[in-house]
């Protein structure tokens, strides 16, 4: 049965891009596959006795376009999680991979709001005791969670999202991935941890001194909204701090589907109506506009190909020969070193005079040294994070961009969340999109599992991580009024350091490389 089931999951269910059809016998029912499914999840193949942990996985995050041709019955989906969960338990079971991970503390001893710490493949972020029980108000609840916490980054991004190119291309080609799924690399999956363990964190924090998130976030539509923008008609309301945790998870999938609903009906209409509410349906994420015409830049039909020959670890161009270049690609090689022309041999001229060409590559006046033009730099930051938030850059790169645009290798997006942030939301609360969903709201309001303790760990995670969509969803439309109204942000600073000593040597580091380049 190893070849039968390797051969079907393969063709209908798995990423290829040299897919080829196949035409399974007319015999061959839905009832014949589920029974070979099942006596290979039983034997395994012939040379090792056990199934293949990765054709498991494919069997329960069945892709719903492979579905056609079949689709695994739920007894073939629960035996398949249940063999994965065991031969991942067995894997791992005498300390095998690699161990990585996040930590968060609150620091009564130091004073920068915010510094990281590194252990090997451990991060630990720290933040300040003494900043953080100074102001509980809600408006500062709500700047730490722009300013201090990893909600957000300094380009206004949700940092929680995994973007294509963040695995290197070795990774990236490694394993079987199921058509469809959400794919978290290691950087994504530690952000991820980072962010619950900070909302936990800082959660419990603001409950040791009187107040919680969760008021926080209801004070930001019910006060903030109408006297900062003039806004009226936003409502939230967040579960009691005496409801169980699957109560509250239960609770807060229609409030993130309230807040949405409203954004989208003033967007389109100037106006909350509660009237229109019982009509608005809770769409992908990607759907919601934003009322800029230009919000964010993201990867145009002409992108791809170039940004591979600048970003991409597979590029012959970031190794040069008879040199011991550390660089990961091409683009970071011409910032980091003195490269020319003669470095290569004549077969790789072209591509780099290709480059010139589009005007992302320029050599240098005086020495004729290649180095990146801005046109890359931007096209750096979308391989990077998948878009830029246009309002956050300045006039220089937006004049880039524009130029980048006008060749198709970038374009323009008017939509509330980045197309990344979009997917992110979209795997976390349904399953709508993604294979391998999360599916939060759905997993709580559609009774998924049977309940043991309402109030084990499992469903506070949950809980939490629904708390931070809220949070995410709630910084992004606030971004939206005040670029709109030109109102919100900080006014007054106040007097106290942001950053500790680790941080500053980082930035200090990557300071002095963007110089040298």
């Amino acid at each position: 049965p190893e070849i039968s089931v390797s051969l079907i999951i393969s063709r209908l269910a798995v990423e290829d891009e040299n897919r080829r059809q196949i035409f399974l016998p007319s015999c061959l029912t839905s009832k014949g596959i589920d029974s070979l499914m099942m006596v290979y999840l039983d034997e395994g193949d012939c040379r090792s006795g056990k199934p293949n942990p990765n054709y498991a996985k494919v069997l329960f995050n069945w892709p719903g376009n492979a579905g056609r041709l079949y689709s695994p019955s739920r007894d073939v989906r629960v035996k398949a999680r249940r063999v994965y969960d065991a031969s991942t338990e067995e894997m791992f079971k005498d300390g095998g991979g690699i161990c990585y991970g996040s930590g968060v503390v609150i620091c009564s001893d130091q004073v920068a709001c915010k510094d990281i710490s590194r252990n090997d493949f451990t991060l630990e972020y720290s933040f300040s005791e003494r900043w953080l029980e100074k102001y509980t108000d809600s408006a500062t609840v709500m700047n730490n969670l722009i300013y201090i916490f990893d909600f957000v980054d300094s380009a206004g991004m949700m940092t929680m999202p995994a973007h294509a190119h963040e695995e290197s291309g070795l990774l990236a080609a490694i394993g079987i991935h199921v058509q469809g799924e959400y794919r978290m690399g290691i950087g994504s999956q530690m952000k991820e941890s980072l962010s619950l363990l900070e909302v936990m964190a800082y959660n419990d924090f603001l409950k040791r001194h009187a107040t919680r998130l969760e008021d926080a976030l209801e004070w930001v539509y019910r006060e903030y909204f109408p006297t900062e923008y003039e806004i009226e008609g936003f409502s939230l309301s967040l579960p009691a701090e005496s409801a169980t945790w699957l109560d509250k998870c239960k609770c807060i999938g229609p409030e993130i589907e309230r807040v949405v609903k409203s954004y989208s009906l003033y967007s389109e209409y100037g106006t909350i109506d509660g009237d229109y509410f019982p009509y608005e349906d809770l769409k992908a994420f990607s759907t919601y506009k934003s009322m800029m015409p230009k919000k964010y830049a993201i990867a145009g039909s002409r992108f791809e190909p170039l940004a591979r020959q600048l970003f991409s670890d597979q590029c012959l161009l970031s190794y040069r020969p008879n040199r011991d270049d550390d660089a990961r690609c091409f683009y970071d090689l011409i910032r980091s070193s003195e490269v020319f022309d003669s470095d290569y041999p004549e077969i790789y001229l072209g591509a780099i005079e290709e480059l010139i060409g589009k005007n992302l590559v320029c050599r240098a006046e005086d020495s004729g040294a290649l180095l990146p033009t801005m046109r890359a730099a931007c096209m750096k930051r979308i391989w990077d994070d998948g878009a830029i938030y246009l309002n956050r850059f300045g006039m220089k790169s937006n004049e880039a961009i524009d130029e980048l645009v006008s060749d198709d290798i970038l374009a323009y997006s008017r939509c509330l969340f980045s197309p990344d942030e979009a997917d992110y939301l979209n795997y976390m609360y349904n399953n709508a999109l993604f294979s391998n969903s999360r599916g939060l709201r759905n997993k709580h309001d559609h009774a998924n599992a049977p309940v043991d303790d309402p109030n084990a760990d499992e469903a506070k995670e949950d809980y939490y991580r629904l708390l931070i969509l809220v949070i995410e969803i709630t910084l992004k439309i606030n971004f939206e009024f005040s670029d709109l109204t030109g109102q919100g942000g900080i006014e007054d600073f106040v007097d106290w350091p942001l950053y500790g000593e680790n941080i500053r040597k980082q930035a200090k580091s990557l300071s002095a490389k963007r110089d040298d380049g």
